[in-house]
């Protein structure tokens, strides 16, 4: 439709004014008009009420349009995620959404019409003023980071933004609170500061490799680890790569290539070739940034040779150790198998002959008394089977326990020639059975040695259960002189004892002398879990 409303109202105005001159020449003349006149006035202001009635729906769908936007606009200043203000020129709030709200912990009754800068700490308020001056005199946006205070009391750091609208004479401002980016900048720049100082206190050097070029660029100090010449190094990937010993580059090469590729991260154990007749370690760590400095693979390195040469030494003691721990396993159980052999000779073997001989001499004369004779010489190659069959492996300490055990070690070889005194505490509920093996095999061995070499008539035995396994075995023997003892090699069954008291970190302490007994005193920790 053409022509502005203003226009259209102007014609319509004109019409009417010339129907109604008509009507009143009309009258006043006592003629009638021409009908072809009125026909056409009529119909012109006919045309002009649709146009105006089209008009009106146009103006009705505009508002509605119009009040569509507003009320989008409206969710969106309430339900932004940024505090959104608007202000008059005098700095007074007039709009707030629920953000603002939100975080100057403030309802609208207590902030709208009341300015802004009562809620900006008092060390800013300066700041605020020229940040609103600038606001209020140029059409530019103006920005700064502020610290605010809530109604709480809270403080926090804000990023405010704004423009100002001339022909409203108001400012549009968003705050943004940065107290997390702030403190994660700090955290950020504190990690840096720490990772410097780590990289100077563990004398590692830094590396960057371009990814366009393939130049690997070294620090000073990676240059002095390397023993390479500063003005004799081209830089180059391919230059670095040749570096490393042979049988360490493919894989120095092929981590390389995955860190570039953004795979995993490069660590590498490798030795280079920069100092003839010289093996040197180096180890070598890398990544590829996520963001900050793309296209570049960074990392650290430090020289591990004298790390290396403590493990190759430590593995070397471990195999020798581990030899002499076979050795003395092999050892030992030869000696159980002697022990054994002659046990079952001196013992067992003397009895069956000795059976044997009587069977043979058994008549009709005397077989009442020879009867008795073998049944007593039977009864004894069955309590020495048995005796031996408990040394080897006591069936009582599976299904009774230590104590129980131990009560029957001491049973077995108390004789009126030799006592034996017994202690006892805290073994009311089981341990693992092999640990109660072995509490039995060091009090067994402890005991045998005092037989053999005491000489005494009273063998002490305490056992105690606390935070830790005690053992004490104490007789009144001989005695015999520790320092002597410290510059021999002990026996094979010191040795056993030794070996056992290592598997659970425990110690042993040796209290002997001339005349007056000796004491031995073993510790054991065991996990109580």
């Amino acid at each position: 439709m053409g022509g502005t409303k203003k226009d259209k109202n102007s014609k319509f105005t004109n019409l009417r004014a010339a129907a109604e001159k008509a009507i009143e020449m009309q009258n006043s003349a006592g003629h009638e008009i021409d009908g072809k006149d009125i026909n056409a006035i009529f119909q012109e202001l006919q045309l002009h009420q649709v146009e105006l009635e089209m008009q009106n729906d146009e103006l009705s769908i505009a508002n509605e349009e119009l009040e569509l936007e507003r009320l989008k606009f409206a969710s969106l200043f309430d339900l932004a995620p940024a505090g959104y203000f608007i202000l008059n020129y005098a700095g007074f709030v007039e709009e707030i959404n629920v953000a603002g709200l939100q975080m100057l912990e403030v309802s609208p009754r207590k902030i709208l019409k009341k300015r802004l800068s009562a809620f900006v700490a008092p060390n800013e308020t300066q700041n605020f003023y020229t940040f609103f001056q600038n606001l209020t005199a140029s059409n530019d946006r103006q920005r700064m980071q502020i610290e605010m205070i809530s109604a709480s009391g809270r403080r926090f750091f804000a990023q405010l933004e704004g423009s100002a609208i001339g022909r409203m004479s108001q400012c549009y401002i968003t705050l943004v609170d940065i107290d997390e980016t702030i403190a994660g900048r700090k955290i950020l720049a504190d990690t840096n500061n720490r990772l410097e100082m780590a990289l100077q206190a563990a004398t590692a050097g830094t590396w960057t490799l371009d990814l366009a070029t393939m130049v690997l660029e070294l620090d000073e100090y990676s240059y002095g680890v390397c023993h390479i010449d500063p003005n004799a190094y081209d830089k180059q990937y391919s230059t670095f790569l040749n570096l490393i010993h042979p049988d360490n580059r493919f894989m120095a090469d092929q981590q390389f290539r995955q860190g570039i590729n953004g795979l995993k991260d490069i660590d590498i154990i490798c030795r280079i070739l920069t100092v003839p007749d010289q093996e040197i370690y180096l180890s070598i760590r890398g990544h590829l940034p996520a963001e900050k400095d793309a296209g570049k693979l960074v990392g650290i390195l430090w020289d591990i040779t004298e790390k290396k040469r403590t493990e190759e030494v430590a593995e070397q003691l471990r195999i020798e150790n581990q030899k002499k721990i076979s050795t003395i396993t092999l050892q030992t159980e030869e000696r159980e198998r002697k022990r054994i052999s002659e046990a079952l000779h001196d013992s067992v073997s003397q009895l069956l002959y000795g059976i044997r001989i009587h069977l043979s001499q058994l008549n009709n004369t005397n077989l009442e008394k020879g009867s008795l004779h073998l049944n007593k010489l039977i009864d004894m190659a069955i309590a020495e089977t048995r005796n031996i069959s408990f040394e080897l492996a006591p069936p009582i300490l599976e299904h009774f326990g230590l104590p129980d055990t131990i009560k029957e070690l001491v049973s077995r070889l108390q004789t009126p020639q030799l006592q034996f005194k017994l202690k006892l505490l805290g073994f009311s509920q089981r341990f693992d059975l092999l640990l109660e093996h072995t509490v039995f095999r060091i009090i067994q061995e402890l005991v045998n040695n005092s037989l053999k070499h005491s000489g005494g008539n009273l063998i002490e035995i305490q056992l105690r259960k606390n935070h830790q396994i005690e053992i004490i075995v104490q007789d009144n023997g001989i005695g015999f002189n520790t320092a002597d003892f410290k510059t021999k090699p002990g026996g094979a069954g010191l040795v056993s004892i030794e070996n056992r008291v290592n598997l659970y970190n425990g110690e042993m302490e040796i209290q002997s002398e001339i005349e007056r007994g000796t004491r031995i005193r073993i510790t054991l920790n065991y996990d109580r879990t």
